[in-house]
């Protein structure tokens, strides 16, 4: 009990500590995560000897306390964020009311010292300095440079409005963030209405220019979903600077780990599925090799994910997984290293590849191992008990073996290959490397003339779109110009109708005053 009451109450102490109102550094941020996580393994570990089992794989803090919480993973992304952008000011928060015991700990100001910083929510509070509705904000169109929603959309009546009006309000070189949820329990703070997938984000950020999409944890069922996008164009000076920035992020987050790597997401449809899994392979000890052959049925391969297991228990060490086609073993398309404390047990794990666009027909081998595995401290791959996939074949350590990995293969359809959609690409300088023959995607071809003529289609559609309005607006203008007519016609038949009576009445009352009659009844009772 010693180690979890010391290790707890120094976290405890450092992160209620406010040192007179001056924000915490980020060495002392640093500090309190991994203060963090070894009071977690503490306690699972006390746990575990106590209850006879093995100790449960520590993940990463995120946050399931009350209410809406700050996240770990999420506050590292906006440190990250701030140190490799050159933010845009004013910062505007929406959703900033700070959870109960989290005054300092979810207050984003220290980050963003430089310029002024507005903290906006529908309820008032700590680290609230502005009443508003996010369907309706108060600030005039290209008047913020940098807007964020950090795990805030899931709680409003329409996320859609709200991101709209966050890129209303946005600068041409200004930033939005939008954080997220999909794998996560209801946290009604005050209601708790959506959960969000990468295709949603990526749907929401479709009117910036230039946007970027990542999600954490299971490749399948994420944790977290994140989002980056800015109005500039891509192939401007400003776009590439964005989107040098956020391959910046990718390479500092792959040392950083908070939540699981970032996950970069694209549009791409399951070209081969495999998903059979029934028993786990052996071990992945050091000098041990799993191996999985196989034949993409489509072009433009772009992603493998491996159905995996961590024996729920916390493994250190590291899985490399490599892909070369098969006969060219020397010849590594892609290579990707991953920490095996980011690997769940029994769930898919993500591995990017460069795009191959002519990957149709055309056998690979996903080779699975770890330079630093141990018994009892290694994880492994999920496979089935006979042969599911018969085109291709499973090896350990080099021989066949009976079974077939379990794993998807994914491709780009050619549309999306040459989006003009800017997306993130596996970073310069990350874990993930392409070698071997050039993987060179339809875009990259393109000549001149086609993106003219591309560029004359659009604006032929864009032409056919206003005459079209316009006619319906023209049309619109008749019908009303007819029954304007119509009406006009109804009120001079009214009028005649009425002068008319009134004629008939006026001569009838003069028939009646010239009657001998009247006279007579006017002397004797007029």
């Amino acid at each position: 009990m010693n180690g979890p009451r010391s290790v707890g109450s120094i976290y405890r102490r450092i992160a209620r500590r406010r040192e007179n109102g001056r924000p915490l550094t980020s060495r002392r941020l640093s500090l309190l995560a991994t203060l963090d996580s070894l009071r977690r393994e503490c306690l699972h570990f006390e746990a575990a000897r106590r209850g006879g089992m093995s100790p449960p794989a520590v993940q990463p803090s995120l946050g399931l306390g009350q209410g809406a919480r700050m996240r770990d993973n999420i506050k590292y992304f906006v440190q990250l964020l701030t140190q490799v952008f050159d933010i845009a000011t004013p910062v505007v928060e929406i959703g900033a009311l700070q959870a109960e015991d989290q005054e300092s700990y979810a207050d984003m100001r220290p980050f963003f010292r430089d310029g002024l910083y507005v903290g906006c929510d529908m309820r008032t509070g700590p680290g609230v300095d502005c009443q508003i509705d996010a369907h309706r904000l108060p600030f005039r169109d290209g008047s913020v440079g940098t807007v964020l929603l950090l795990d805030t959309l899931e709680h409003l009546q329409s996320p859609f409005t709200a991101v709209q009006e966050a890129c209303r309000v946005l600068r041409r070189d200004g930033i939005v963030v939008l954080a997220s949820v999909m794998n996560f329990p209801i946290h009604s703070y005050p209601s708790d209405y959506w959960r969000f997938t990468p295709a949603v984000f990526d749907y929401l950020l479709c009117g910036l220019d230039t946007r970027f999409v990542f999600s954490q944890g299971d490749a399948e069922f994420p944790h977290t979903v994140i989002g980056l996008g800015t109005p500039a164009s891509s192939v401007s000076g400003a776009g590439e600077a964005f989107r040098a920035a956020v391959q910046e992020m990718q390479i500092r987050w792959s040392e950083m780990m908070h939540g699981g790597p970032l996950l970069p997401w694209h549009p791409c449809v399951v070209a081969l599925a495999q998903r059979v899994a029934e028993r786990r392979l052996p071990e992945l000890e050091r000098g041990r090799t799993i191996a999985q052959s196989f034949v993409c049925p489509g072009n433009n391969m772009s992603r493998i994910d491996v159905k995996m297991s961590n024996f729920e228990r916390v493994n250190p060490c590291h899985v490399q997984f490599r892909l070369c086609r098969e006969g060219e073993p020397q010849q590594e398309i892609a290579a990707y290293r991953l920490s095996a404390l980011h690997v769940m047990d029994e769930a898919w794990t993500f591995i990017p590849t460069p795009v191959q666009a002519e990957s149709a027909g055309r056998r690979y081998v996903l080779t699975l191992e770890s330079p630093d595995g141990v018994p009892g401290q290694a994880v492994t791959a999920m496979a089935s008990n006979a042969t599911a996939y018969e085109e291709g074949q499973l090896f350990i350590d080099g021989e066949p073996v009976e079974g077939s990995l379990c794993f998807q293969v994914y491709c780009r359809s050619p549309h999306e290959a040459v989006s003009g959609a800017a997306r993130a690409e596996s970073p310069r300088g990350a874990d993930v490397r392409a070698s071997g023959p050039s993987a060179d995607t339809a875009a990259d071809r393109l000549t001149a003339n086609d993106i003219a003529a591309l560029v004359l289609r659009a604006e032929e559609q864009r032409w056919e779109q206003t005459r079209y309005l316009a006619s319906v607006i023209g049309s619109g203008f008749d019908g009303i110009q007819a029954e304007l007519k119509a009406a006009e016609a109804r009120l001079e038949s009214i009028q005649r109708q009425a002068l008319e009576q009134s004629t008939e009445a006026a001569a009838l009352v003069r028939a009646i005053r010239r009657n001998p009659l009247y006279r007579v009844w006017r002397r004797f009772f007029g």
